[in-house]
């Protein structure tokens, strides 16, 4: 049995404010590898002293958050609704 799963714009918002830095945001959205490589890139920058880079995805990620609560309801559901179970 197939179930439709659609992310929540709210917490799509949250995420992407308060973690975008993370790429936590785009791994709930359903881009895995993305928010992955986003993570890495934060962490190894912030760990070898270029803060400003984090501090760059942190500003990206918090637009992006934002961005995501003026979606309308169409589109959001067009580009974010993933399928789960077997077919």
């Amino acid at each position: 049995m197939q179930h439709a799963y659609l992310p929540s714009k709210v917490v799509a918002f949250l995420l992407g404010l308060f973690l975008g830095g993370l790429g936590i945001h785009r791994m709930y959205l359903g881009a895995v590898g993305p928010g992955i490589l986003w993570l890495i890139v934060s962490i190894v920058c912030l760990s070898i002293g270029l803060w400003y880079v984090s501090l760059f995805l942190m500003f990206v990620g918090a637009i992006q958050g934002i961005s995501y609560l003026f979606w309308n309801k169409e589109d959001w559901a067009r580009k974010y609704t993933r399928v789960t179970g077997l077919a």
